[in-house]
């Protein structure tokens, strides 16, 4: 599973390629990154820098290095502008699970780029990562999050009530899962 992480690889669907994030994209993550509206359910705050938004990337890339679960890019096909970020976190191998997390850009919402690029992370996760069961988490009233979880097959396991503290307020949140025995790529 390491080497799987640390050689990424490219991933592609009918109008994106998932690749590794590349300090190259700064400028189209700040884009989305640095909305307020964007992160108002996530538990860090807008970008408020491209630098910031560049630490970031190298995070990420030390990752990558490490073999550790990381984040693909959601590129467009047709421009390779990056428009979201999505992967594995919290991945326990021994327990053969995984959570995915997400991010999409504004602009590009509700036009189903996010639950294509799912449900090819999903689809690798099961056949190649060996998962069996993969879960999502929002904040409750983060409704376009949680109907991606639900287009994806996604269970909805409860309600975890002050789960956490987000920008000084506890937060409720959704939780969902799938397992393998009921994944259907589509």
């Amino acid at each position: 599973m390491a080497n799987y992480f640390s050689d990424l690889p490219n991933l592609t669907t009918d109008r994106l390629i998932l690749r590794k994030l590349e300090i190259s994209d700064a400028d189209d993550i700040f884009r989305f990154t640095s909305s307020p509206s964007i992160t108002k359910f996530l538990t860090w705050e807008a970008h408020t820098s491209k630098k910031q938004t560049e630490e970031f990337l190298k995070g990420v890339q030390c990752k990558y290095e490490a073999g550790q679960p990381a984040q693909w890019a959601l590129a467009l096909r047709e421009t390779n502008r990056v428009i979201g970020i999505s992967g594995f976190i919290n991945f326990m191998k021994e327990h053969r699970r995984a959570e995915v997390a997400y991010i999409l850009s504004e602009e590009y919402s509700g036009k189903g780029y996010m639950t294509e690029a799912l449900l090819k992370i999903l689809e690798i996760g099961f056949s190649e990562l060996n998962l069996n069961r993969i879960e999502a988490k929002c904040e409750k009233d983060n409704f376009a999050s949680e109907r991606v979880m639900q287009k994806l097959g996604m269970d909805f396991e409860g309600l975890f009530k002050d789960f956490l503290s987000i920008k000084g307020k506890f937060n409720d949140f959704k939780f969902y899962s799938i397992l393998k025995k009921n994944f259907q790529v589509k």
